[in-house]
């Protein structure tokens, strides 16, 4: 199987999140959509909100032309948009932990509903609460590391490229 229509795509995704970083840093900037230095950030001068904007362009972009059009197509893009405007709401509202963890189970579940779901067992409740389990797990493991500039975006870039040439 080639790769090549694979590193095209995370090329399209890296390429539009690349050139939209900065437009996006900028209307933040703009904007006053920033987050201030405080004591439990790594960041020492004011950070724009809106990096995931940037990221979550390129990937929707990306998904839109990599797969077939279809139900797989329709699930990921909903709930990669669903995510991104969680991210975004609590970056604006500041959710309480709870609300982000039940919309985060939310997403979990819809997207085994989907039809996109752990499949290292074939027990559909134990699927079920894996999928559930990884999606939030995930999603928290990458919200830690955003108070560090660059490095989510990084470690997910990373990430996607070794599930897509696994």
């Amino acid at each position: 199987m080639s790769m090549l229509p694979f590193l095209v795509t995370m090329g399209l995704a890296a390429a539009i999140s690349v050139a939209a970083t900065p437009l996006f840093a900028a209307l933040a900037r703009r904007s006053g959509l920033v987050v201030a230095p405080r004591s439990d950030r790594w960041h020492k001068a004011a950070t724009p909100l809106l990096g995931g904007a940037a990221i979550a362009a390129g990937l929707l972009v990306a998904l839109a032309v990599a797969l077939p059009s279809g139900r797989t197509l329709v699930v990921l893009l909903l709930c990669a948009g669903a995510a991104f405007a969680l991210g975004l709401l609590d970056d604006f509202r500041g959710f309480a932990p709870a609300t982000k963890l039940v919309g985060q189970v939310m997403l979990g579940a819809a997207l085994f509903i989907g039809g996109i779901q752990v499949e290292i067992v074939s027990f559909p409740p134990i699927a079920f609460l894996l999928t559930v389990f990884w999606i939030v797990a995930m999603m928290n493991a990458l919200n830690l590391m955003d108070n560090m500039d660059g490095l989510a975006a990084g470690i997910a870039a990373i990430a996607a490229l070794m599930l897509g040439l696994t």
